[in-house]
């Protein structure tokens, strides 16, 4: 087995890293894991806040579940392409059957792919065909929202509504649409909710009537925003744009990727506002990260509306790929099985109780979002909070660098959000227990106590 040292030196010799800075060593060489727990190579354990870096990990690391349903099917079959045409699996059908069951509303319908960037370009895709089928070719725009993250790919890195990370990487496709976003403490209008009577979701009817509504294909957003910052919108904002897109007969596309499978304590994200999409894009938590796998969900007027004896031209090779579908066809099991939204929800609504008695009195704590929203909630690091100084985002990155290595010293990891220093999400795996929970918070808690307002 290697040494630290080999692996760090093979590691700049030839691993480029995502969103890694050149020439660094790598900040992890991870081991192992177990349930909420994370090894690294040098046998030092942490609680993982993170599930995974990227809130995937909903099950914990290494679910035996899963890893004993995937063996089984590995032993059996693994692959054959699902563009054969119409070829399919057992444990396919039997999987999109299934997802569809548990699905908002109408969605009955499922198309499987290999990411959640993936599930983004067929969701824009099917939105597109869906227009086509009907006669309306000319709908090709999509509004998607500043902040918002959707992928990597060409067109989800355009729908991506940040700066962040993009460098040359930052030329987008012409027919995406930008619209504010929902987050008060960066409010494009200057405005403060509740008084701003909801300005960025009635701005979207605006771009709406500019771009010319028989131009619009379709509307994206994540139901809340993950890397920019895990932030939930307003109670109004979700159903103000349903309606809003209802009126202008315009596709809403929610991006569950991060919220889905009872990460907010409800199975979608979308249940906390009783809000029916016509499509949702889903990935990470569809399998516990387990493997790369992607879905998306497609309403009975989207499905109805394709012409029947013309083929679907979306497809990569792994499509459907029967070890993946497995393990999230296990996952699913596990979900609603074990009622994994119930647990969230209980173990959310501590999270939320602690946040307010005794983070948000903190001098350096502000704008908590996501209150008994589950596992999927967040507060900003304030430095001005008592002093009333502007916003200094190198004062705050060093503060949340601070936190971030003073907590890992305590056992406990702690994440970030892409570019967002102000930002500190707690989205640990489903599996941590109350006392796990409370451990995460306490030295949470302890940390920020040492940090000095500025």
């Amino acid at each position: 087995m290697a040494t630290k040292q080999e692996l760090i030196k093979k590691d700049l010799a030839h691993v480029i890293h995502p969103f890694g800075m050149m020439g660094a060593e790598p900040t992890f060489i991870w081991d192992r894991g177990e349930g909420v727990y994370i090894q690294d190579i040098d046998g030092n354990r942490y609680l993982d806040t993170t599930s995974g870096g990227v809130h995937l990990c909903n099950l914990g690391h290494a679910p035996k579940a899963l890893a004993d349903a995937v063996s089984e099917q590995m032993a059996k079959m693994a692959y054959f392409s699902a563009g054969a045409p119409n070829a399919a699996t057992e444990v396919y059908i039997e999987y999109c059957t299934e997802l569809a069951a548990v699905l908002p509303g109408d969605l009955n319908h499922v198309y499987l792919t290999c990411s959640g960037s993936e599930a983004t370009e067929v969701a824009t895709q099917i939105a597109r065909h869906y227009w086509d089928s009907v006669g309306q070719p000319e709908r090709y725009k999509v509004i998607a929202l500043h902040r918002a993250y959707h992928g990597g790919t060409l067109l989800s890195r355009s729908l991506t509504g940040s700066h962040i990370g993009m460098g040359s990487f930052g030329r987008r496709i012409p027919e995406v649409v930008k619209a504010p976003n929902y987050y008060c403490q960066e409010c494009a209008f200057g405005l403060t909710y509740p008084a701003c009577d909801m300005a960025c979701a009635k701005y979207i009817e605006s771009v709406i009537i500019h771009e010319g509504p028989e131009t619009v294909s379709c509307m994206i957003a994540e139901v809340a925003m993950g890397n920019g910052g895990v932030i939930w919108p307003p109670d109004e904002w979700w159903p103000m744009v349903r309606k809003i897109t209802k009126k202008y007969d315009i596709l809403l596309i929610a991006d569950e990727v991060q919220t889905g499978f009872c990460r907010s304590g409800k199975f979608w994200g979308v249940d906390q506002f009783n809000v029916v999409p016509d499509i949702l894009s889903m990935a990470k938590g569809i399998n516990s990260g387990f493997l790369p796998f992607g879905a998306v969900g497609i309403s009975d007027k989207i499905a109805n509306a394709f012409p029947k004896g013309q083929p679907f031209k979306a497809y990569t090779t792994s499509d459907a790929n029967a070890l993946c579908v497995t393990s999230a066809r296990a996952a699913l099991k596990v979900y609603t099985g074990q009622k994994m939204a119930d647990r969230v929800a209980k173990l959310g609504a501590h999270l939320s109780k602690r946040f307010k008695n005794e983070f948000l009195p903190l001098p350096v704590v502000d704008d908590i979002t996501g209150k008994n929203r589950g596992l999927y909630q967040s507060f900003a690091i304030g430095l001005g909070k008592t002093t009333g100084k502007p916003y200094d985002m190198a004062a705050t990155a060093e503060a949340r660098n601070f936190l971030a290595a003073k907590a890992l010293e305590k056992g406990v990891l702690l994440g970030t959000c892409d570019g967002y220093p102000r930002r500190q999400p707690i989205c640990p795996p489903f599996v941590i227990t109350e006392e796990e929970l409370d451990k995460v918070l306490d030295v949470t808690l302890s940390v920020l106590k040492e940090i000095k307002p500025v």
